[in-house]
């Protein structure tokens, strides 16, 4: 890759997800879409093809934006072929796995990032800015709600995970989840700093999909609010206006594949380092075996902790 120019990326997902980061990525000056791959019937041997052919030549980095057409397989064989390996969803449910990819990518020098796409929306960004500045002043509690989805799918909890993490940026103490078979999931963590994060996940069927954030500050509030395909933002204290929107997921992908293209330059970090992708993945089976129990996981005994201090 010339380090003056654009980092070259390959693209695979969906029609939808290509086309919505492709026509995005004109935006940004880090990295340019120079192969595409659509595969909306999970033909991953299709995708093994492609990966075989084309993105060799043609780009640094393969991107893997929909969880249906990643895999553990094929970004080992990305990073056999010297590419970068992005997913914007979890690439594993396996923590152990997912060490061993890093390890791979390590020894190849190129930079593997999963899951944290979510991060990137307009409202996420908005209120971990809003938390940064001091503005909302110390974190006292989030909510999370996304509707319209499997919410046993590990891709949306592992997003939802992700987003409660690095707004707390705080160790969590206590896990709770509930669940309501395949229609429902909540999950309550309590963080060693006494913020609290609700999660909720439900399926609804016939309906647009809803997701909401909710972010409470002992100084002020943040709540952002998405239905089908409009982002909204009502940042705290604008009180009547500054209504944002954008109209599908390719701006946050793109500004998500802009993070990955300047830490594979190294110029910044990651969007998510494999680190915070495997404290994900180890929540998520904590929250296995809480639903299995029905009884609280303690991780961390805040009070002990704080009596030693």
């Amino acid at each position: 890759m010339d380090e003056q120019g654009p980092l070259r990326l390959a693209i695979v997902g969906t029609a939808t997800s290509v086309r919505q980061l492709a026509r995005r990525s004109g935006e940004f000056a880090s990295f340019r879409v120079t192969s595409e791959c659509a595969a909306d019937d999970g033909d991953l041997s299709a995708v093994e093809d492609w990966l075989d052919g084309e993105p060799k030549a043609a780009a640094d980095a393969v991107c893997f934006l929909d969880e249906q057409v990643s895999s553990v397989a094929l970004a080992e064989r990305g990073i056999a072929r010297g590419l970068h390996v992005w997913c914007a969803g979890p690439l594993t449910g396996e923590a152990d796995v997912l060490e061993s990819v890093a390890a791979q990518a390590a020894t190849a020098n190129v930079t593997l990032v999963c899951g944290g796409a979510a991060g990137y929306t307009g409202g996420a960004r908005l209120a971990a800015d809003a938390l940064a500045s001091g503005a909302l002043g110390r974190l006292v509690c989030l909510r999370s709600l996304q509707l319209g989805s499997d919410p046993h799918a590990r891709w949306p909890l592992a997003e939802q995970l992700a987003l409660a993490n690095s707004l707390a940026d705080d160790m969590v103490a206590t896990v709770y989840a509930q669940s309501a078979g395949k229609r429902h999931l909540s999950v309550s963590l309590s963080y060693a700093g006494g913020a609290t994060a609700l999660l909720a996940l439900g399926a609804a069927p016939g309906t647009p999909p809803v997701s909401e954030l909710m972010v409470l500050g002992n100084r002020g509030a943040f709540y952002d609010t998405m239905a089908s395909t409009a982002l909204v933002m009502l940042p705290a204290g604008e009180g009547d206006g500054g209504a944002y929107r954008e109209e599908d997921a390719g701006p946050a992908l793109a500004r998500w594949a802009d993070r990955c293209a300047q830490a594979a330059a190294g110029s910044a970090a990651p969007p998510v380092t494999v680190e915070q992708s495997r404290e994900v993945l180890v929540l998520m089976s904590y929250i296995e075996q809480v639903l299995e129990s029905g009884e609280p996981m303690i991780l961390r005994d805040v009070e002990e902790d704080e009596d030693d201090e």
